[in-house]
């Protein structure tokens, strides 16, 4: 039979093992502010993955929106290649990947509009002078 002490022991082995355990379990269900910012902007790559980016292209994490509700997905790039050979490499790429281009249109920025079944892609383009880059913003609409 075993002593009281051996016993005491025992029990005392297994609470803090059961303390040990269940402090290395799952943390806290609620996310900060700065994990939830780049879980959407994970789910917005998803969702723009039949999208390509420019070799290069720098991402501007803090200026990605991303409206779940509406089906509306924004992602904002930063490019040191000129605008004419960003707006060329959307207009072979994206019908590489099977979208159609609606519509185009040129100026001090260039809009680029494109579609799928179930999507409307529209590609902006616009040089920032004062940076000497180029910025481009690709937006994902959802047809209802």
């Amino acid at each position: 039979m075993k002593s009281t002490y051996q016993i005491k022991k025992q029990a005392c082995l297994l609470v803090g093992l059961v303390f040990l355990l269940s402090s290395c379990g799952e943390q806290s269900k609620k996310k900060s502010p700065r994990k939830k910012h780049q879980d959407d902007l994970q789910f917005q790559e998803a969702k723009l993955s039949d999208i390509p980016v420019l070799l290069g292209a720098k991402r501007l994490e803090n200026e990605g929106e991303v409206d779940i509700k509406s089906g509306q997905n924004v992602l904002m790039f930063s490019s040191k290649f000129p605008q004419k050979e960003i707006v060329d490499f959307y207009e072979q790429e994206m019908e590489r990947m099977g979208w159609q281009q609606l519509g185009s249109f040129s100026g001090k920025e260039n809009i680029l509009i494109f579609e799928k079944p179930y999507s409307v892609a529209t590609v902006l383009v616009r040089e920032n002078l004062k940076k000497k880059s180029t910025q481009i913003n690709v937006l994902l609409s959802m047809k209802s």
